[in-house]
């Protein structure tokens, strides 16, 4: 619309539109349908809500009831003992379906172990990586689990504390010493000497989706339980557990001394049997046992504990008086051992390794040797050599 003004000047002004009926009831019904979009949108998005939870605890409860069900097997085989359950865990028969169970108490973990890692495997228990060693084998075992299942808190374990796998011949304690947050595909390399058991997981550990970083942690052979409530026949599990002639506070004390591990070797003729069982390992543990022993009692100058691992009645071998009174400040070199067989018995082990010494008469880089001799199924203390590396 255009008007005149008082000084003859034309201005412009919008035209007033008269809303008609049919223009209201139009804007109605776009307003209702876009509200009842909305409400759909939420009713949709609700639904699917529910929808996902529903997966989710459907999954879980899956995840429940196969699990117990493979931990109540579990533990039959490992109750009866029977001779093929403990032919499977020794490696002389095929392998059992769980292979075990997987223990850590500080995080309440209680799981069965399966042969493999897919989804079929991961969605009721732990999953051994067939490409690795099998748990308390020489070498690397690693585990995989869903992070929110079995494997939801194993960013909760200290260094120090153990985990227990568990099948039908024994009980092995492994000591946590590693936490690490990777790349997913990043490797893990198998361990030379003492057995490792790597827990791989999504990280982080309550993330509901597939994430690109894993939660690894790192742990060590430290102890082998035998399962005495199997009952084999005589023979049917190699033993080598032999006794350390020290006092038991004094073995304690040396098993919290940790060492640096170097390779496993074996010599003489040794029994496949016997070399394929967990008879090594318990000769490895007694071995390192005796070895950390006597080095501590040569540190602290303690001639009469000195005494009940030698065959030198106290008295020193030459050369070893460089570590009396002193400290291994650290090992250059990882402890290797050298076991001598025949058949199922073991007849003497070697240790070697390099030490760095601080402190006492001649501190120093020195080559260590020592040989311990089964008298009996008592490890002793026959050889000791310390030269200048």
């Amino acid at each position: 619309m255009v008007y005149q003004g008082d000084r003859g000047r034309y201005f412009y002004a919008a035209v007033p539109q008269t809303e008609t009926r049919h223009q209201r009831m139009a804007q109605e019904r776009a307003t209702r349908k876009r509200g009842n979009l909305l409400v759909f949108a939420a009713f949709l998005l609700t639904c699917l809500g529910i929808g996902l939870a529903a997966n989710i605890g459907l999954f879980y409860w899956n995840s429940e009831r196969g699990g117990q069900q493979l931990l109540q097997q579990a533990s039959q085989e490992i109750e009866s003992g029977s001779a093929a359950s403990l032919a499977a865990c020794e490696g002389r028969a095929q392998l059992p379906n769980p292979l075990g169970i997987l223990t850590a108490p500080t995080i309440g973990l209680r799981a069965p172990v399966v042969q493999g890692t897919s989804d079929a495997q991961l969605d009721d228990a732990v999953g051994h990586e067939t490409a690795s060693a099998l748990p308390a084998r020489q070498g690397t075992s690693v585990l995989a689990a869903h992070d929110v299942t079995w494997f939801t808190d194993i960013d909760n374990l200290s260094n120090g504390q153990m985990l227990d796998y568990q099948n039908a011949c024994a009980t092995y304690q492994f000591r946590v010493f590693s936490h690490s947050v990777v790349t997913a595909g990043t490797p893990v390399y198998a361990a030379r000497g003492i057995p490792q058991l790597v827990l791989v997981t999504c990280w982080p550990t309550d993330a509901l989706f597939l994430t690109s970083k894993r939660y690894v942690v790192y742990a060590s052979l430290a102890r082998t339980i035998s399962n005495v409530r199997a009952a084999p026949q005589a023979g049917t599990i190699p033993s080598g557990s032999l006794t350390v002639p020290a006092p038991a506070s004094l073995v304690a004390q040396a098993a919290d001394q940790g060492l640096p591990l170097g390779v496993l070797r074996f010599t003489g003729t040794p029994a496949a049997t016997w070399q394929e069982s967990p008879a090594p390992i318990q000769v490895e543990s007694s071995a390192l046992s005796e070895f950390r022993v006597a080095l501590l009692s040569v540190e602290q100058g303690n001639q009469g504990d000195w005494a009940t691992v030698t065959d030198t009645g106290g008295a020193p071998w030459p050369g070893i008086s460089p570590l009396t009174s002193a400290q291994i400040a650290h090992f250059n070199q990882g402890v290797s051992l050298t076991v001598n067989a025949n058949g199922s018995t073991t007849t003497t082990v070697g240790i070697s390794t390099v030490i760095a010494l601080s402190g006492g008469s001649a501190p120093g880089v020195y080559n260590l040797s020592m040989t311990e001799t089964n008298a009996n199924g008592t490890l002793v203390v026959t050889g000791w050599q310390l030269s200048v590396a």
